[in-house]
């Protein structure tokens, strides 16, 4: 199920969801899990995009933001 399925039916419209990777680098152990995070993203790109010839709006990780707007009330008389 996606986000955009749990949130339309809850009055959310123009719903972006966004993909976070390692943000910030501050040592051996959180770059080389950083080169790791990339690495592997980009080979689970390429073979989803050699099966749907797709290579963008896929969100690979736990991590992510969800920026939903809630639909105005309609207004009634």
């Amino acid at each position: 199920m996606s986000c955009a399925q749990l949130l339309r039916p809850l009055g959310f419209e123009h719903i972006e969801v966004l993909e976070i990777g390692p943000v910030e680098v501050h040592g051996l152990k959180s770059g080389i899990q950083a080169a790791l995070w990339h690495f592997f993203r980009a080979m689970t790109v390429l073979r989803i995009a050699a099966e749907s010839g797709q290579l963008r709006g896929h969100i690979l990780t736990v991590n992510l933001h969800i920026i939903a707007h809630k639909a105005a009330a309609p207004e009634s008389f």
